[in-house]
């Protein structure tokens, strides 16, 4: 009688473990979703309030005449 008693526990429990790995996988997939959504979302805004590329040059690097040793002319 108790073999059929822990048999039905285990059963249930495994019951609930495979619901909560099939809602573990449905969130993932939202998750996946939403996240590929905020990157579509952040790139178009980052396309139209940042349209030049953020670099870690000097601002005027690329400029000879802003040089320290330059003559003006």
């Amino acid at each position: 009688m108790a073999v059929i008693v822990v048999i039905g526990i285990l059963s249930i429990i495994l019951i609930f473990v495979a619901g909560n790995l099939r809602t573990l996988y449905l969130l993932r997939n939202d998750l996946r979703l939403v996240e590929r959504q905020q990157t579509n979302r952040l790139a178009t805004v980052g396309l139209v309030l940042n349209p030049q590329p953020v670099t870690n040059g000097l601002p005027g690097a690329g400029d000879l005449h802003t040089s320290p040793g330059a003559q003006p002319k």
